[in-house]
């Protein structure tokens, strides 16, 4: 349906996903990396301004050479859509029996909490690709029932909440709003080094199977919520 009226019906997921979030508060604060998926997200929240308090925060973790240009994108990006910009530079200290990509999550995690409001709702634009991921990557790992209940849709964070409400739209639905929408994003080059696990199982087998299953991303979101009701029970 969003190759007919991607916009309308795009926004129209969008603001159902939001109203479903349990929290009253109508200040958000988006995590914006500058990449296509945090582009889109943003530039969503931006339509929606009228009814909300919206701000951008980039963390630059110093990984990557070009960093400091990403930083200036994701500034210069902020200030055309005329929303509020907080940025967070941090650094990343190898840990004997952790992987980088986990130590700059969590790191990462921790900068966005530190800039949150109080009652504010953190957004990330985790979508159903990466939920499918997700499940997957624990599925190797074997994890359980509370493992498998993949990322959490809402849940609190720090002094206010956390949110994803990208969740259930694929990639591909999200690159055709950013094509739409004639959105300039940039491509982190870290996220095609096979060397880390998660690109690894994107880049050799999620692709495959989102081939072949362009659904599976939201199946995995259902099964996903389906754990949490097996959890809870």
């Amino acid at each position: 349906m969003l190759q007919v009226e991607p916009m309308e019906t795009f926004l129209k997921l969008f603001r159902q996903s939001l109203s479903e979030f349990p929290s009253n508060s109508d200040r958000y604060l988006v995590a914006f990396s500058g990449g296509l998926d945090s582009s889109v997200l943003l530039a969503a929240m931006k339509r929606l301004e009228s009814v909300c308090s919206v701000r951008a925060a980039h963390i630059d973790h110093g990984l990557q050479v070009n960093s400091c240009k990403w930083e200036a994108h994701c500034r210069e990006t902020a200030s055309a859509l005329g929303v509020k910009y907080v940025s967070s530079r941090i650094q990343i200290k190898n840990q004997s029996g952790h992987s980088l990509e986990a130590l700059a999550r969590e790191a990462r995690y921790q900068a966005l909490q530190d800039l949150l409001l109080p009652g504010e709702i953190l957004l990330t634009a985790h979508h159903a690709d990466d939920q499918l991921e997700t499940l997957l990557f624990r599925l190797l790992r074997g994890s359980g029932v509370k493992g498998m209940r993949g990322i959490a849709n809402f849940r609190r964070f720090g002094n206010g909440y956390l949110g994803r409400p990208l969740l259930h739209m694929t990639r591909r639905e999200i690159q055709v709003i950013g094509l739409d929408w004639k959105l300039k994003w940039l491509d982190d080059p870290m996220n095609i080094d096979e060397r880390f696990d998660r690109n690894f199982l994107r880049k050799k087998v999620l692709s495959q199977v989102t081939t072949r299953w362009p659904s599976g991303g939201k199946t995995a979101e259902r099964v996903a919520r389906q754990m949490v009701d097996a959890q809870e029970i």
